[in-house]
């Protein structure tokens, strides 16, 4: 929380922190349900209490893709609504590319594959977020790509001459260095990834062949 010198000044930017955090956090319009502007936040509880009671919300594609966001405890709204009410706040948050959400706890978060959250997904009756790992695996393909292509940049590599314009202008030992690098994606792409979710070992295997 912000220490200002000024203790007025604090309390002043204090309530102010307290309303932007809330109203950043959901924005409510609806025709059904109304809230007086100074009611939206129950004064009994702090910031850091409410923080600490986020659950998470992902909002799901027809494609069986996800985004996620944060959403604050229909408790901590006032006056409270009822649970109806509270689902047709949350749908009028959706986004037009959205049909349909759910809320997940925090363990439901695969972490340990959190470098693959843009191939979350929602597709098994499972509460935890599921893991496309053809899209983990594109996602580290697309890493090694650029890695690789850094590398290239880094020991002077040309990267698009013909085989024979090679042989022609450089030594064996970096026409074979070159070639290693180009080849270096070859195991990942030929893991058989089809039709697979949440298998830890694929997802395991992804990130030893995608290592650069």
């Amino acid at each position: 929380m912000i220490q200002p010198i000024f203790p007025v000044l604090s309390l002043g930017i204090n309530k102010f922190m307290k309303k932007f955090t809330i109203l950043s956090l959901l924005i409510l319009n609806s025709e059904s349900y109304s809230m007086e502007e100074n009611s939206i936040y129950r004064g009994e509880n702090t910031v850091r209490e409410v923080c600490q009671e986020f659950s998470q919300i992902i909002y799901i594609r027809e494609d069986k893709s996800i985004a996620s966001g944060s959403r604050i405890k229909r408790e901590y709204l006032d006056p409270i609504p009822s649970e109806e009410e509270y689902k047709y706040l949350v749908k009028k948050t959706m986004g037009n590319e959205f049909v349909n959400y759910r809320f997940v706890s925090k363990e439901d978060f695969p972490m340990n594959y959190i470098q693959y959250s843009d191939a979350f997904c929602d597709v098994t009756p499972e509460s935890r977020i599921d893991i496309d790992c053809t899209k983990a695996k594109q996602i580290q393909l697309n890493l090694m790509r650029e890695q690789r292509q850094q590398k290239f940049i880094e020991l002077g590599f040309p990267t698009h001459l013909h085989p024979e314009f090679e042989a022609s202008i450089l030594s064996k030992e970096t026409i074979e260095k070159l070639q290693k690098l180009r080849d270096i994606t070859e195991p990942l792409k030929a893991l058989d990834t089809t039709g697979k979710f949440n298998d830890e070992e694929l997802l395991n295997q992804i990130k030893r062949l995608g290592s650069f």
